[in-house]
């Protein structure tokens, strides 16, 4: 009898315990959905999303490579189609990205590319991909970082009524800041080990 009372106390602590996790757990990945939001509302208070001033005519997505954040917004065909979420490809994408941050910040720099994407209207999948001709990162790292990571990109129509739109411009750009902790002395010897790097390759 005393072993049947300390084995039904034990599952009762057994059984709070795996509800008080369970709830802490899903508090979590709340309180994480709700900073993801709150990060992702104040990106897109930067300019880059809110003056629109420059936008061309098909441009519907609009991508912003800052520091250690990755963020995409859609101002165009909205009610077409819609970005299929990749958040763990953002990251990974994010990674690339400030590999060449650390070789770069000896000074500011703004890379800048417009893409235009051609999809398949039946799978929503990208078909053909390339530079709008006004629009060509110089860095060549840029060209090729913008060129990968908008190949990965996956889209889902959203009526089936309306003609499918399969053309469009997705806009990104890269924003790199000088490092505020080095002396203008060692920013000049990162630059000329940069300039020595690029001419090797």
């Amino acid at each position: 009898m005393k072993w049947k009372i300390i084995g039904i106390i034990i599952f009762f602590n057994v059984s709070i315990y795996c509800k008080t996790t369970q709830k802490d757990e899903t508090s979590l990945e709340i309180a994480s959905k709700i900073e993801t939001e709150t990060s992702k509302s104040e990106i897109f208070e930067h300019p880059y999303f809110l003056d629109l001033s420059n936008k061309l005519k098909e441009e519907a997505i609009r991508v912003l490579i800052m520091n250690d954040k990755y963020t995409y917004k859609q101002i165009g065909y909205i009610e077409e189609f819609e970005v299929i979420p990749d958040p763990v490809g953002d990251q990974e994408q994010l990674k690339k990205y400030r590999e060449y941050d650390q070789l770069l910040n000896f000074k500011d720099w703004n890379f800048e590319g417009v893409l235009k994407v051609k999809l398949n209207p039946h799978s929503g999948s990208i078909e053909k991909l390339h530079y709008h001709p006004n629009f060509i990162p110089k860095m060549k790292q840029a060209l090729q970082l913008f060129m990968d990571d908008a190949s990965r990109y996956r889209f889902r129509y959203l009526n089936d009524e309306k003609k499918q739109i399969d053309e469009f411009y997705i806009r990104m750009q890269w924003i790199i800041q000088k490092d505020p902790n080095l002396t203008e002395e060692q920013s000049k010897q990162k630059a000329i080990e940069y300039i020595k790097r690029s001419l090797k390759q």
